[in-house]
């Protein structure tokens, strides 16, 4: 009989629902109408929990709900503000405090596939136990007929990829933070209820450059609190940090997040996180992934921001696995005339091959960023003439002997 992820045996209506939506998508009706017809006096209730898990989270031939469900217990959900592999996110009012928050719900489709349940209860678990600024919090746990949940803070933003879209096709080199702040307020409509000039501070007062480093020291010093607690995040990218509009950043969407001291879920030859954003040790599929592999996540994104372009972008999954590996992205000053020496030397340490050579942790990457931003010495080096001529040789064998 299939199991949750804890090996609790499903109920037979459980069971049945498993098999359901773990069938392809075009096959999933007629498979519900077979679960049926073979078992009669469990009809009615497959059909009852069915129409419930489709109300959040889509019809079952397809990957997104048609309508905003009205109640999920304490909570009437009033829009859907986004989703992704394994959860989607409401707007939702929590009745008995009558308060606003976004609330996540796992995925139907997802409930009954391996390690789904358990990494949903985990990053519930991961987030609530961190208390920073500059991570989205949780107020709330819970289940309501099947369907797990969590609520956080609603936070008033857009995301970095949002950003990046609104800049794209433009010269790097020609942006300020002033056009960084012009998307935060289109994409939230502020344009009729604030000043047509961002805040005058960090990071819509700065060069594009240097609002850069604003934003990404957030984060970093977030992500260093959660290192210290023995959380890695594991996909950190461009979407998963929101920016508001008075400037401030935050790290969401724990997702993918791990426990040093409880990781059941890493396994040997499993890539979990986005590719382009991956350490090299994650896209290799190795469970030997730590602070260090974040550090690296945080690095692509900072390369991403400043040139407008991804470092490791091949035409396929292999070629972009291979780009990875061999660790050489372009430099970041040909991409973008504004970044100084200094600025550069930082993203490639971040991003380095060698987790050996990378920055330790988050904090130790928060130091230079704002090393950078108060233009004092950074503790990063680029790589000396020796490490050049090595990798040099291990790139082309041949050709150097």
């Amino acid at each position: 009989m299939p199991t949750r992820d804890d090996e609790t045996p499903l109920d037979p209506v459980e069971a049945l629902l498993a098999e359901c939506l773990q069938r392809p998508a075009s096959e999933r009706q007629a498979a519900v109408a077979r679960a049926c017809h073979e078992h009669p006096e469990l009809a009615r209730e497959l059909q009852a929990r069915l129409t419930l898990l489709e109300e959040f989270g889509g019809p079952l031939d397809a990957p997104d709900p048609r309508e905003v469900p009205r109640q999920l217990g304490d909570f009437r959900l009033l829009s859907r503000l986004g989703g992704g592999g394994m959860g989607v996110v409401y707007r939702a009012r929590q009745e008995s405090l009558d308060r606003e928050v976004a609330l996540k719900l796992l995925r139907p489709d997802q409930l009954y596939f391996p390690s789904a349940h358990e990494r949903f209860h985990r990053e519930a678990q991961a987030v609530a136990r961190l208390q920073h600024s500059g991570i989205v919090p949780i107020y709330t746990v819970g289940e309501h007929e099947g369907v797990p949940y969590f609520a956080m803070e609603l936070v008033r933003g857009c995301t970095l990829a949002e950003v990046l879209a609104g800049v794209d096709g433009r010269d790097p080199a020609r942006l300020t933070g002033r056009d960084v702040y012009a998307v935060v307020a289109g994409r939230l409509g502020l344009d009729a209820e604030a000043p047509a000039d961002p805040p005058m501070g960090p990071p819509f007062g700065a060069s594009w450059v240097d609002a850069c480093l604003h934003v990404l020291r957030q984060v970093a010093v977030a992500l260093g609190h959660a290192h210290e607690r023995g959380v890695l995040h594991r996909d950190l990218k461009p979407s998963n940090v929101l920016l508001q509009p008075d400037g401030r950043a935050l790290l969401c969407d724990f997702g993918l997040s791990s426990d040093a001291s409880l990781d059941r879920m890493t396994r040997e030859g499993s890539h979990l996180g986005t590719l382009p954003y991956m350490s090299p040790e994650q896209a290799s599929g190795s469970s030997a992934v730590d602070a260090t592999s974040d550090v690296y996540g945080l690095g692509v994104t900072m390369y991403e921001l400043l040139t407008l372009e991804l470092p490791y972008a091949g035409e396929s999954t292999a070629r972009t696995l291979a780009l990875i590996e061999r660790g050489e992205p372009a430099p970041i000053r040909a991409r973008n005339r504004t970044v100084g020496a200094d600025v550069e030397t930082v993203c490639l340490a971040a991003m380095e091959r060698d987790r050996a050579r990378r920055y330790p942790d988050a904090r130790a990457f928060a130091a230079d960023l704002s090393a950078l931003l108060e233009r004092r010495p950074i503790r990063a080096r680029p790589p000396g003439p020796w490490l050049r001529l090595r990798r040099a040789v291990q790139r082309r064998p041949a050709a150097s002997t």
